[in-house]
């Protein structure tokens, strides 16, 4: 009589993340001096000039800026400049084929060419939209692997925030008292904010 052997499947591993494996591929690029962006040289050069250009808080606020708001402008800066090195990764080639097909699609700019403009398609694509099968975006992707460039916690957590929020669309209500009732449209949900933002023109 045969006997019948009870198998045991085995534990599948799970996934590796995306930003894990980007995190790995710049620590072990940073250690062997090279970087899979071109050349270090270059890239650094490119960086730096780059980083430079970038206003920072202090600067937005002596423009004008809500210190909030010369914040979240900073941090936003620095994340649209990083993913645009980032996606150019091995690891990435698949969303940035995706980014150049809705940027196809959505044309952004400004209306009546388009009516989605290029800030608000920049933070949907790298706050919101998804790089692989799992949760992650660019922003997260960035908050997992920025203290390899250097960034401090207190900037990465601000970035984290960032890649928690979401997209939304409002209906300006009316200002009151100082306050601004902002109304969105899919929720239905009522927010008031304080004093407006100066935008720049």
């Amino acid at each position: 009589m045969s006997k019948n052997k009870l198998r045991v499947s085995k534990p599948t591993k799970p996934p590796v993340s995306i930003t894990a494996k980007v995190r790995a591929r710049l620590i072990a690029a940073k250690a062997q001096k090279i970087l899979p962006l071109e050349t270090l040289a270059q890239t650094k050069r490119e960086m730096d000039k780059n980083v430079a250009a970038l206003a920072t808080p202090e600067e937005l606020m002596e423009g004008g800026r809500d210190p909030v708001f010369a914040l979240y402008a900073s941090v936003q800066q620095m994340l649209s400049f990083c993913t645009e090195l980032l996606v150019e990764m091995p690891e990435l080639r698949v969303f940035r084929q995706r980014l150049e097909k809705l940027d196809d699609d959505y044309m952004p700019g400004y209306p009546p060419m388009s009516p989605i403009t290029g800030s608000y398609f920049a933070m949907w694509t790298q706050c919101d939209l998804r790089v692989g099968d799992g949760p992650e975006t660019m922003a997260s992707i960035f908050a997992g692997i920025g203290n390899i460039f250097g960034l401090e916690a207190d900037y990465l957590a601000l970035i984290n925030i960032l890649a928690n929020s979401r997209m939304g669309i409002y209906e300006h209500c009316g200002l009151k008292n100082g306050t601004i009732t902002l109304r969105e449209l899919v929720t239905d949900c009522e927010r008031r904010y304080g004093k407006p933002m100066k935008w720049a023109t």
